[in-house]
């Protein structure tokens, strides 16, 4: 988390005197320099008198993201489509600061429009191992999520901006993940994958609930062995914790957690 020098947010900047408005910053980039500074090219001046407003975007793009221009100064993302990879994968975050004065520090306090989906494995504490050597996952799928959305932005709840995700599209093809030792602490088999916010069950935008497939065998003390298979299990079926409540849930939200054990 945080940011590291060189990252690079869009700004708007909106400059009110008097009810004559003018734009000083349209999708500029801004560069992190460190300890909670940043810095731009072709510096611009305050005016006394003047009111000012400021939106922003983070990671900086000159073509993906758009600003309207009637007075709401909403943010739309056309097209997004969502890396595979979790270190390809870059997070979207908004923020915006209004009645700001002359001569005043900036404060930008960003929020996602992404979700943030953890899934880990570990062994039941009501398992009674006494008998067991290990269990390990052989093999572990987590597929029929959509990949790629449009988002509008069609409010502000204080700072925080409201939209959606439409128009889903395209499925993300996540890697599998095999050959994992599972104990009585969690071990994570997805961590902090950003995903398009979605319903999880089939609906007329989602043909197709978001699933995981499991395969794993325990090995036990006598040398003898079992295998399990799961295929199919409904993600939204299965308990997930976010804000720190565990239960099922139906869809993901911008600016959410979820963690499923």
């Amino acid at each position: 988390g945080g940011f590291v020098a060189g990252d690079t947010m869009a700004v708007w900047g909106i400059q009110d005197t008097d009810g004559e408005v003018d734009i000083i910053f349209n999708n500029h980039d801004i560069r992190y320099v460190s300890d909670g500074t940043w810095t731009y090219d072709n510096k611009k001046l305050w005016n006394i008198g003047s009111s000012y407003m400021f939106y922003g975007m983070f990671p900086y793009s000159k073509t993906l993201y758009s600003m309207s221009n009637d007075g709401k100064w909403y943010i739309t993302i056309p097209t997004f489509t969502t890396p595979d990879d979790p270190d390809k994968q870059t997070d979207l975050m908004i923020s915006e600061r209004r009645d700001v004065d002359p001569f005043n520090t900036v404060d930008m306090y960003f929020h996602h429009i992404l979700s943030n989906v953890n899934i880990y494995a570990k062994i039941s504490d009501d398992l009674d191992t006494t008998g067991i050597e290990s269990i390990t996952i052989k093999d572990f799928k987590f597929y029929n999520i959509r990949s790629t959305g449009h988002y509008a932005q069609t409010g502000w709840d204080h700072n925080r901006a409201e939209g959606a995700w439409t128009d889903l599209s395209g499925y993300m093809d996540i890697a599998d993940k095999s050959d994992i030792q599972i104990y009585k602490k969690a071990t994570a088999l997805y961590h902090d994958y950003l995903m398009i916010p979605q319903i999880l069950f089939s609906t007329e935008s989602q043909p197709k609930d978001v699933n995981i497939d499991a395969t794993f065998k325990i090995v036990y003390k006598d040398g003898t062995t079992s295998t399990y298979i799961k295929k199919g299990i409904r993600l939204s079926g299965i308990n997930g914790t976010s804000n720190s409540n565990s239960k099922p849930i139906s869809e993901w939200k911008p600016n959410y957690r979820y963690n499923y054990t």
